[in-house]
């Protein structure tokens, strides 16, 4: 009988040693900063670090029992949340909530403290007409990783704590380039001024062809403006002198109309034409008159 009794025991006590690593959640902070244990707790629970005592929630009330915590910890009988502030490296490590009500069921949280990201600094190697080879790194390398972002694109990653080179081409001097040293508890961020840091010779290379470029594109187009609008002109020249030609023609032409009597019957040349031309067919003659002619058609 004593026999499963310590099987049960054992047996539960398993079941509570698992169940705390399922629940275990990693939570990172950075020197000086503050970290929130995220589950709440609203009822009756010791705080454990390392596994022992740090802390006891009692009817609504904190009570610290280790001394290296005080003004440190801080619970929030609201939202039932553990704030713990100005943390130091040491506090790294396992963080146990434990029902005093007896439950098997804990919560866990592993948390890691960092060193604060020290900025990055650029530097530039070499500088050729066609390419700019920079560097970047930080003072303190340790758990730190480094970053090379092309537009919001990362195109390179330091896999250890050394400094991060990248080769840029004068075809991307229209990117914008950063460099980013962080660790899982903060980031720092880089702008990097491509023109400055690469300096002239290879800024005014690619800018030189980026204006010989344009040029050739704004010639282009000059020369087919100027074809079209050369056309547009003749076009309007011939059309405007044959409207003319013939509005002069229409405005200087008289034509006069002349009736002749045509008679039946004539006795000779010389003959008078009858006076009454009832009995004469009648022909209509066209006189035209043109003024630039010197006598009449």
């Amino acid at each position: 009988m004593k026999s499963w009794t310590t099987f049960i025991l054992l047996f539960f006590l398993v079941i509570s040693l698992c169940g705390a690593e399922e629940e275990k959640k990693n939570l990172s902070g950075t020197k000086g900063g503050n970290i929130t244990l995220p589950d709440p707790l609203l009822e009756r629970a010791y705080l454990l670090y390392g596994g022992k005592d740090i802390a006891r929630v009692d009817n609504g009330k904190l009570y610290i029992i280790k001394e290296s915590y005080t003004n440190r910890l801080q619970w929030n009988k609201s939202s039932g949340l553990f704030t713990l502030t100005d943390l130091q490296r040491r506090d790294s490590g396992i963080y146990i909530i434990d029902s005093i009500e007896g439950k098997i069921f804990a919560k866990s949280f592993n948390v890691t403290v960092y060193d604060p990201v020290a900025p990055p600094a650029v530097q530039t190697l070499n500088v050729s007409s066609d390419s700019c080879y920079l560097l970047c790194a930080v003072d303190k390398a340790a758990e730190i990783t480094l970053w090379w972002y092309k537009d919001q694109e990362v195109v390179d990653q330091s896999r250890s704590a050394g400094p991060l080179p990248l080769t840029v081409t004068k075809q991307d001097l229209r990117s914008s380039y950063r460099c980013v040293a962080g660790n899982p508890a903060e980031n720092k961020t880089l702008l990097v001024d491509l023109q400055k840091v690469c300096g002239e010779k290879f800024s005014n290379s690619s800018s030189e062809n980026n204006q010989r470029h344009g040029w050739i594109i704004g010639v282009s187009t000059g020369c087919a403006v100027l074809t079209v609008t050369v056309a547009a002109f003749l076009i309007w020249l011939t059309c405007f002198s044959t409207s003319e030609r013939k509005d002069s023609l229409d405005s200087t032409t008289e034509v006069e109309y002349a009736g002749v009597n045509i008679c039946a019957d004539r006795h000779s040349q010389g003959g008078h034409f009858p006076d009454s031309p009832g009995s004469a067919d009648r022909l209509l003659v066209y006189h035209v008159i043109d003024p630039d002619s010197e006598g009449h058609v």
